[in-house]
């Protein structure tokens, strides 16, 4: 018996047996699949910094929404219900240990998904501060400047540091 090739299996040798049903519900799944992570690195590109809540739904990885997430705990800015980030509650008040610790674990997993990102270790320097703990801010805070100068909010603190200690001149002058 001889078997009639079609214009596909002439054209293309071997492809006439991947035809089979589990070879479209393979590809089928991979399309699904990459369809799903087109979706999630978007929400996270777009969500990120507006409303890390969401974006940690879509993409768990974000480390630059578990950098906002966690700053926000340690400074103890409100969320709404639908979860983006509302204005200060008050200046001054100490949040909860089991805040600050949660704002300590999303830091330090955007520090490992992220070691060279100078916000991730500020992240962790912030939350240090709202537990008080100034040897371990003053760390993040100096691995944070050595990563990157122009992040404003570690310079601000280091221009904070040098200003309390009545080193006015020699801060400014690194700047």
């Amino acid at each position: 018996m001889v078997r009639a090739m079609t214009s596909t299996s002439r054209r293309f040798p071997g492809i006439a047996h991947r035809q089979g049903i589990a070879y479209k519900v393979a590809v089928g799944l991979v399309l699904i699949v990459l369809l799903w992570l087109s979706v999630a690195v978007s929400f996270e590109g777009v969500f990120a910094r507006r409303d890390p809540v969401v974006a940690l739904r879509w993409a768990p990885w974000s480390a630059q929404a578990k950098i906002v997430q966690s700053t926000a705990l340690a400074t103890d800015t409100a969320t709404d219900t639908a979860g983006s980030a509302a204005t200060a509650t008050g200046a001054g008040t100490a949040a909860d240990p089991a805040t600050i610790a949660k704002a300590r674990t999303l830091a330090q997993q955007a520090l490992d998904r992220s070691p060279v990102q100078a916000s991730a270790a500020r992240a962790i320097g912030v939350a240090a501060l709202s537990a008080r703990d100034n040897a371990t801010a003053g760390r993040a805070f100096t691995y944070a400047a050595r990563l990157s100068r122009r992040d404003l909010p570690t310079e601000l603190y280091w221009i904070e540091i040098q200003c309390d200690a009545w080193r006015y001149s020699r801060r400014l002058a690194s700047l």
